[in-house]
């Protein structure tokens, strides 16, 4: 009786023994689920957070773009309502400068025919004009921005100043005479005038410092103008632009 029982007691003991195992691999296996279960919910969390802020920042972009667009374009349109350039294309010939030069007829009595001594000093004045009807403008009006294609300057207008005297005419027989004959002198005298114009013209035409002065000046009056029909907004010189073709 005494060795059933103790049999009994031993298989009792491998039965408590194998149980204690199931329940301590049940209870592992609880354990791994749970923590299988919670690394995949935080990780399915982060996954999530991490397109949500992705979507969230794009669709921000996408419509500060779009709000950018919009008062872009509204400002643009303000702008050209404003800037002008005036009425400066009805100029067909705009003054821009005025330039003299002179030129000096000294006689040589031994050489010339009419055998008179005389130094005349003649002088002539010339203004350099800009044909704006023929201009071009380019206007950018979100910068405020103004490209001016103008043709260059042309002298015109060239005369002898009327005030034009001689500071020494000596004729054989008296001033604004030769040889007796009245007409003759007065006839000299406007022959050296003819010649003093055409000298002259060409002084004028061939000086490149006039030239490069009435350049200047024209940039000068029309960033003036463009400024003083536009006060508001606040041009620099450098905001308009002048070619000259």
């Amino acid at each position: 009786m005494s060795a059933s029982r103790t049999a009994t007691r031993k298989n009792n003991g491998k039965v408590l023994k194998i149980l204690a195992v199931i329940i301590i691999c049940l209870v592992g296996s609880g354990l791994l689920f749970y923590l299988f279960g919670t690394n995949a919910k935080n990780s399915c969390k982060e996954s999530f957070a991490t397109a949500y802020d992705e979507t969230k920042q794009k669709t921000y972009d996408q419509f500060k773009q779009k709000a950018f667009d919009y008062f872009e374009a509204k400002n643009h349109v303000s702008n050209q309502a404003t800037l002008t350039i005036g009425n400066i294309k009805e100029e067909n010939s705009l003054e821009v400068l005025s330039v003299s030069d002179s030129w000096v007829k000294i006689s040589e009595p031994d050489k010339d025919a009419d055998k008179t001594t005389r130094w005349v000093e003649f002088n002539a004045t010339g203004v350099y004009t800009v044909d704006m009807s023929v201009s071009e403008f380019i206007i950018d009006d979100y910068n405020n921005y103004i490209l001016v294609k103008l043709k260059t300057p042309q002298l015109s207008h060239i005369a002898l100043d009327t005030n034009t005297k001689a500071y020494l005419y000596k004729y054989e027989k008296g001033f604004f005479e030769l040889n007796g004959d009245y007409d003759s002198g007065v006839k000299m005298m406007l022959n050296d005038r003819a010649e003093a114009l055409d000298k002259l013209t060409e002084q004028l035409e061939n000086n490149d410092s006039n030239l490069a002065k009435a350049k200047t000046s024209t940039e000068n009056l029309i960033r003036t103008f463009i400024k003083n029909v536009n006060p508001g907004m606040n041009l620099k010189d450098s905001d308009i632009q002048i070619v000259f073709t």
